[in-house]
């Protein structure tokens, strides 16, 4: 039913093979993602940083299994949203269910929101006091200047979309290539003293898990996939372990160069402001530009994908019928209610903050595809293996992340958060579903 992945109409276009159907989702995983989560990561597991980069992939990798599966038993039914649809139909539960996956996109987007705030303020060196609240204008600003592109100049996504891509990866190149050349590179920072507690490792990876969000719209893609039986799980393995390793690759760069233990002031920066240890103001300025770039490219792609699936909705009677309403051929509405819900957590939440909750909220979404998995494809030991562990490790996840966060002053508002991104959807169905019976009775 719905496609998060930006592309176009491929009706006659030869099957999707391999590193086609790979570079999807690690096209939809490589981007801002890695300045939102090195903080926490170096926050909660110090030198063992690559290590919970590694351990967070592991739900990600069981949780592909199941994907793989549902990707060649129903194939072009539209990913996620479309696996809820298949396990549910048509009705309250699979709304509720898409619903909450639109608000839980939009909370790994607020990310990329709050590092284009963080990293435009270091790049224009404000410092202090004044970095939190000009960040937080910047971060206003970002959210509007994407909502006129989608609402008003949609044609410029093409257009600065392979630019952005390509400062992106020409900027983490240079980075990564500095980082093992340089001059004050210290080896004992992946020392075990270094280590943070198993425990806040344990809860670092559980955090970074977000990272690897977008693998999944492997099963979104509108082409049909060639051999699907081996093209399918290949491309799902390929793509987490190349993004496993550029992961690593770049936590131990950042690692190797850092001054342990870091402060939480330089957690929401940490990359730039290890490139200006040992690139000086010149790299500090190059990563805060690679940053800014990156977020606004993951972040006007989310959006202009994010903002359909209401509009879908509404032509579903699953949402209310003036989010599919058309002004100028274009449908709003969509996008003013993703960038509102930007805009709600951006102000609710700090960015590590915002990892942990954005990762609760697709390790439970990830946890209930693993369970369709099991219920409508054939059970065999290998699928209780993978995807009844990647059941268990998801919610185990959960529990860790929740127990962390009990330790926060704010974790009230964290948890409470959290509770409404999961829950909140389906109160709003069942107030709509209601309403709507209602209205179609009186008739």
């Amino acid at each position: 039913m719905f496609s998060r992945a930006v592309s176009e109409d491929s009706s006659g276009q030869l099957p999707c093979g391999v590193g086609s159907a790979m570079m999807i989702g690690v096209g939809a995983i490589v981007g801002g993602g890695v300045f939102a989560t090195m903080g926490p990561a170096l926050l909660q597991a110090g030198g063992a940083a690559p290590w919970a980069y590694a351990l967070g992939a592991v739900p990600a990798f069981l949780t592909a299994y199941s994907y793989s599966r549902l990707t060649v038993r129903f194939p072009g039914c539209g990913g996620t949203a479309g696996f809820f649809n298949v396990a549910f139909g048509s009705g309250y539960v699979s709304a509720g269910l898409n619903l909450m996956l639109i608000i839980c996109y939009a909370c790994i987007a607020s990310l990329f929101v709050g590092i284009f705030g963080a990293y435009l303020a270091s790049l224009l060196g404000i410092h202090g006091e004044a970095l939190i609240v000009w960040s937080r204008v910047f971060c206003w600003l970002g959210v509007g200047f994407v909502a006129y592109i989608n609402l008003f100049r949609i044609e410029w996504i093409k257009r600065l979309q392979p630019g952005m891509n390509a400062v992106k990866l020409l900027v983490m190149g240079v980075f990564v290539l500095g980082a093992f050349y340089s001059p004050i590179w210290n080896s004992s920072n992946f020392s075990v003293e270094k280590w943070m507690p198993i425990s806040s490792i344990c809860a670092g990876s559980m955090m970074v898990f977000v990272s690897y969000e977008g693998f999944e719209l492997i099963a979104s893609s509108k082409r049909p996939f060639a051999k699907p039986e081996r093209t399918v799980p290949l491309a799902y393995v390929l793509c987490l372990v190349i993004v496993l390793f550029y992961y690593v690759l770049i936590a131990v760069a950042t690692l190797g160069n850092a001054s342990l233990p870091i402060s939480s002031s330089e957690s929401s920066c940490i990359i730039s402001v290890v490139a200006e240890r040992f690139m000086g103001t010149g790299g500090a300025v190059l990563l805060n530009v690679g940053a800014v770039v990156s977020a606004i490219s993951a972040l006007n792609a989310d959006v202009f994908s994010v903002s359909d699936m209401p509009v879908l909705m509404a032509r579903e009677r699953e949402m209310p019928s003036w989010f599919a309403r058309e002004d100028s051929g274009r449908n709003p509405w969509g996008v003013v209610f993703v960038c509102g819900l930007l805009l709600l957590f951006i102000n609710l939440l700090s960015m590590d903050e915002l990892v942990a909750v954005s990762s609760m909220g697709f390790l439970f979404i990830y946890a209930i595809v693993n369970g369709i998995s099991l219920g409508r494809t054939e059970r065999t030991p290998a699928s209780w293996c993978f995807s009844g562990g990647a059941i268990l490790f998801c919610l185990a996840a959960v529990a860790i992340l929740i127990l962390q966060i009990c330790q926060s002053p704010r974790a009230v508002l964290v948890l409470g958060t959290t509770g409404g991104m999961l829950f909140l959807p389906f109160v709003w169905q069942a107030a709509f579903f209601s309403v709507r019976f209602f209205l179609k009775r009186g008739e």
